[in-house]
């Protein structure tokens, strides 16, 4: 059993519940393989300002000053009753250490979802985000937030995992002398972050300061730091060798890294299909 499970806030579509525009299940498993080791908030804006399931889709439109939703059949405008779930929604969430949202979606997308200049759903401008996950990345900047087809891509998924269980074992520790022992336990795998996060943690560590402030000052280097993915050329090392080298394994749990290596072996088969 895992103690102190990460918390995620997860699309209820990708949790296995029928309630796309569409009425259509949605075929991805990764939250069903995590959900035994993370704790799960469910959530879609769309159904819970009331819309029903069947629907008619629902579009983003770029605004004078931010963007829109908008029925592109009928021109019925969800901007307001949207923008105010999700605010309420991410106020109220507390010890949170990430998102897994739907791509694509007008609500939730992180970076897939289609942009039209028309409220009717003509003149496609380009690919963005969602109107939830536009709230999440302003009120929860630097956390972990990325969508199922993303997470296809076994680097970035090992590295959304490692991002989300470090935030719960920091969330987790109760004093000074805790925290410091969790950064001395993991320096050899925040060496993956750069030297700048080490020296950076160390001088948080070392302040005499009351330990909210301080944990809240590690995590926020943690944040910032571990935003992008790390390049090979800054850490020496790729993130399949780091992951080939256990470096990972004191972080995720086991069962949680076959989820990382089943996904590797599928990316390299595929690499191979391409190759012939």
């Amino acid at each position: 059993m895992i103690k102190n499970k990460p918390r995620i806030v997860v699309s209820s579509c990708l949790c296995g519940e029928n309630v796309r525009y569409d009425g259509k299940p949605v075929k991805d498993f990764l939250a069903k393989d995590l959900s035994k080791h993370v704790d799960i908030i469910g959530v879609c804006p769309e159904v819970s300002i009331g819309l029903p399931v069947p629907r008619d889709p629902i579009i983003v439109v770029r605004g004078e000053k931010d963007i829109k939703i908008v029925n592109p059949k009928t021109q019925e405008d969800f901007t307001d009753r949207l923008e105010e779930f999700s605010k309420t929604f991410i106020k109220n969430l507390k010890d949170i250490d990430g998102f897994l949202l739907k791509s694509k979606s007008p609500s939730c997308g992180v970076s897939g979802t289609k942009t039209y200049k028309n409220e009717n759903g003509t003149g496609f401008l380009y690919r963005r985000y969602g109107i939830f996950a536009k709230n999440i990345k302003n009120l929860f900047k630097y956390y972990p937030a990325e969508d199922e087809l993303r997470l296809k891509n076994p680097d970035r998924l090992l590295w959304f995992l490692f991002r989300i269980f470090t935030l719960s074992k920091i969330r987790s520790t109760e004093d000074i002398k805790e925290l410091k022992e969790f950064h001395k336990k993991h320096k050899n795998l925040f060496s993956l972050l750069g030297k700048s996060f080490l020296k950076r943690a160390e001088k948080i560590l070392s302040k005499e300061k009351d330990f909210k402030e301080i944990k809240d000052m590690y995590r926020e280097n943690f944040l910032k730091s571990s935003y992008r993915l790390p390049s090979s050329k800054r850490t020496g090392k790729s993130l399949y060798k780091a992951f080939k080298e256990k470096t990972f394994s004191d972080i995720i749990p086991k069962p949680v890294l076959n989820i990382v290596e089943k996904r590797y072996r599928e990316a390299n088969k595929t690499l191979k299909k391409q190759a012939n």
